[in-house]
């Protein structure tokens, strides 16, 4: 059993009409799904996962996706007007984020499993 990673663009990430941003080619991340994860890995986050809600406070919202990024999140590569721009390992750096980015990784991180065939063969 192989633990696939896959090399996705941060343009592949925000919504199709995110006009305000503009990606370059160098601009991606490389990520382990959400579910390639340890069953106990992805049960801890998942009762985080399920008090997600109106209560949720902007901290517990923060920590949570930092926690999953943490995980999920392989390389980052990614470029601002003023040079590189690091993975987020705090809230402050993680709300510095253009919003339509920071408010898409979390939806992303927590759904996506890859892309093209599955390469899992039958014999």
């Amino acid at each position: 059993m192989e633990i696939r990673k896959f090399t996705v663009p941060f343009s592949e990430i925000v919504p199709e009409d995110a006009s305000e941003l503009s990606f370059g080619s160098g601009d991606y991340l490389v990520v382990r799904p959400l579910f390639s994860r340890p069953s106990t890995d992805i049960r801890s986050l998942g009762v985080r996962l399920d008090a997600v809600g109106e209560k949720t406070t902007d901290e517990e919202s923060d920590a949570l996706l930092l926690d999953i990024m943490e995980q999920c999140v392989l390389e980052w590569h990614l470029d601002g007007p003023d040079g590189a721009i690091p993975v987020p390992k705090t809230a402050a750096a993680l709300n510095a984020l253009p919003a339509v980015l920071r408010g898409s990784l979390f939806p992303f991180l927590t759904s996506y499993r890859g892309k093209g065939p599955n390469p899992t063969t039958g014999s």
